[in-house]
């Protein structure tokens, strides 16, 4: 019974470690990532996306794409960027999922962050990882890693 108290506390104390830094929305600028290890973004060690319709309508692809995945909650669509409220599979812990559009390039920005905790465990970065490789598949974003001279929020 000791252990599982002392399993306990440390969880609740990996949990309310921190609360993820939340973007300026439409209006601005994605929040960087702190130094904690629970977001995951664009910038300089991830390239940001690549539309395979830069346009307007490749854009809406893309959304239309996301609208369909299973525990993403659509909170805010405007001007390009669009940021989803993602719960995990099993705790159902809360994850702020964003996305900035540039054109004419059809650049993506993304990010990705755990609303609590110290350590998302790489699952953020994974949750996009694993996302840009099925928008791959699906034709609506190209190889990920291209290059381009113009990224979304940088």
């Amino acid at each position: 019974m000791r252990w599982l108290r002392l399993v306990l506390l440390i969880g609740h104390l990996h949990l309310a470690g921190c609360q993820s830094v939340r973007s300026d929305g439409p209006a601005g600028r994605m929040a960087p990532c702190g130094a904690l290890p629970n977001c995951y973004r664009s910038g300089a060690a991830q390239p940001p996306w690549h539309l395979a319709d830069a346009s307007l309508a490749g854009w809406q692809a893309f959304m239309a794409e996301l609208r369909l995945r299973e525990r993403w909650s659509l909170i805010t669509e405007a001007d390009g960027y669009v940021h989803f409220l993602v719960r995990t599979p099993l705790l159902r812990f809360a994850d702020d999922v964003e996305f900035r559009l540039a054109l004419p390039a059809g650049t993506v920005s993304y990010r990705s962050a755990s609303r609590l905790g110290i350590s998302d465990l790489g699952a953020n970065r994974q949750r996009l990882e694993a996302l840009a490789a099925e928008l791959v598949t699906a034709g609506l974003l190209q190889t990920v890693g291209a290059t381009s001279e113009t990224t979304a929020d940088e």
